[in-house]
């Protein structure tokens, strides 16, 4: 009996790359929703940007990921109709997702700053959720094509709004000055600039999508993701006749893992520069912009993502793992040094780098290290290490690894719980007890991702049955340490 399938086989096979995706961003958004906390509503709605920004990048980009974009292009179809295939499934999906953010996180946030029902009809509002379906739609698919990675179209497509932003800050202070009478004219311009400049943007994007669709080409190498400049190789290398030199296996290691996390350096340079731009910027204009110390949070929380979620999937990804995992060492130690540098680099391109900038340049609003962002940051490395590990690229691991914020955030919101019971329970010593006992559950926890993510990182095997037994040790080892916890307050 012949099995007749709901939509065309393009569609469906559309639809099963992005829906993952799709789903945990939708997932996300709903939970935000539904806890109803109004801290929560700007955390709802960077996952339901950067998850539709993800879903435009993954639309070209997991081509490149199942390495299939030569069986694409070699069908016995019109690329035009591919092209329209891809479009219209990711704009069904960007529009929903749109819906449900409007609906679920837009409208309660509305309330929260008002005070009143305001319905998301007017334009101002609107611009939350229509700035990441424009560059999902017209950007991140082209600069995926042009980069030839899905992850650094995300990255790019999310760059180049804030590159028109700094545009028309330069165009206004240019045409209006500095004077505060001229402020509400200014910002009309600003506005009008980086609107305009974003219509002409995705206008021209549309375009270079459709021609440079027409002809592309599968040229991609094995280890093209990987590739470093000829300065940094061995020199030894480039003479035949030498014998090779003989390194320790932990350093080749540590070089392997510097090589996978490119696109965080990359990363780390952009925000440099976007720092160094709005530094000299507020030199002219006092308190231009958001705080840094805000723009450096962000920038840590998110570079922890990239990095934990590039450590383990984009080495699958590259078809490295295999061989890896049968080297004369054992994967313990494979896995600590793996670890080992996604946390190191974490920490010191997320916290040590902007503290550095600030130390260099000091300001009012500058970042500065504490045991809560350090925290923050090492909770993320590990929870988005653990998603990678199941998933094969890192794209994916990303994207799904934004959800993950939220249990993140709930345990940073039971250790601040359990700080503050010096001010609810009377005795001195439980409240420190309790502190001290949330802390190391968290640290806990923390270890029992990284054993995890460990298994999964040295097995083939990605049947649900290993992510249900993982979460069901996890809840458990949760619900045990809340309840010791709460058991010694109630105690005292």
């Amino acid at each position: 009996m012949t099995r007749v399938m709901p939509f065309p086989f393009a569609v469906t096979k559309e639809i099963r790359a992005l829906l993952p995706t799709w789903l945990a961003c939708m997932l996300a958004v709903v939970a935000v929703g539904a806890l109803g906390d109004p801290r929560l509503y700007a955390l709802g709605l960077l996952v339901c940007g950067l998850g539709s920004v993800a879903l435009g990048a993954l639309s070209i980009g997991h081509e490149y990921t199942h390495r299939t974009l030569g069986l694409l292009l070699t069908q016995p179809a019109r690329r035009q109709r591919l092209l329209l295939i891809k479009f219209a499934v990711l704009a069904f999906m960007l529009l929903v997702l749109a819906a449900l953010a409007w609906g679920a996180v837009l409208n309660p946030l509305q309330d929260f700053v008002r005070g009143r029902r305001v319905w998301p009809s007017n334009w101002s509002t609107a611009r939350v959720i229509v700035l990441p379906v424009l560059c999902a739609l017209f950007l991140a698919p082209l600069l995926t094509m042009l980069c030839r990675s899905p992850l650094a179209g995300m990255v790019f497509a999310v760059v180049l709004p804030g590159v028109l932003g700094l545009v028309g800050e330069l165009l206004a202070i240019a045409r209006y000055g500095l004077e505060p009478s001229n402020a509400r004219v200014a910002d009309s311009f600003r506005l009008a600039v980086f609107w305009w400049g974003m219509a002409g943007v995705c206008g021209l994007a549309a375009v270079w999508n459709w021609l440079l669709f027409q002809r592309l080409e599968a040229i991609d190498g094995r280890d093209a993701e990987l590739e470093l400049p000829r300065s940094w190789t061995d020199r030894t290398a480039t003479s035949s006749a030498s014998a090779p030199a003989r390194r320790h296996p932990v350093w080749l290691l540590m070089k392997k893992e510097l090589r996978l996390q490119q696109m965080a350096f990359v990363v780390g340079g952009l925000y440099l520069l976007g720092w160094v731009t709005l530094s000299l910027l507020r030199h002219l204009i006092p308190g231009l912009g958001p705080p840094l110390g805000a723009i450096a949070i962000l920038y840590g929380g998110l570079l922890a993502l990239l990095i934990g979620s590039l450590a383990s999937a984009e080495e699958r990804h590259v078809g490295t793992i295999e061989w890896q995992l049968l080297l004369p060492m054992a994967t313990w130690r494979q896995w600590v040094v793996k670890a080992g540098m996604a946390l190191a680099l974490a920490v010191t391109l997320g916290i040590g780098w902007p503290d550095l900038l600030a130390y260099l340049h000091p300001s009012a609003d500058d970042f500065h290290v504490n045991a809560w962002s350090a925290g923050l940051v090492i909770a993320l490395t590990v929870g988005s290490l653990y998603v990678s590990s199941l998933c094969t690229s890192g794209v994916k691991a990303l994207v799904l690894s934004l959800p993950g914020t939220f249990l993140v955030t709930g345990l940073l919101v039971v250790l601040s719980w359990a700080s503050q019971a010096q001010a609810v329970v009377p005795a001195r010593h439980a409240a420190e007890l309790s502190i001290w006992l949330s802390l190391g559950l968290s640290l806990g926890f923390l270890a029992i991702l990284l054993l995890f993510a460990m298994r999964n990182h040295r097995s083939g095997e990605r049947g649900a049955s290993r992510v249900w037994r993982q979460a069901i040790w996890m809840a458990a080892y949760l619900l045990m340490g809340v309840s010791v916890v709460s058991s010694v307050l109630v105690f005292y």
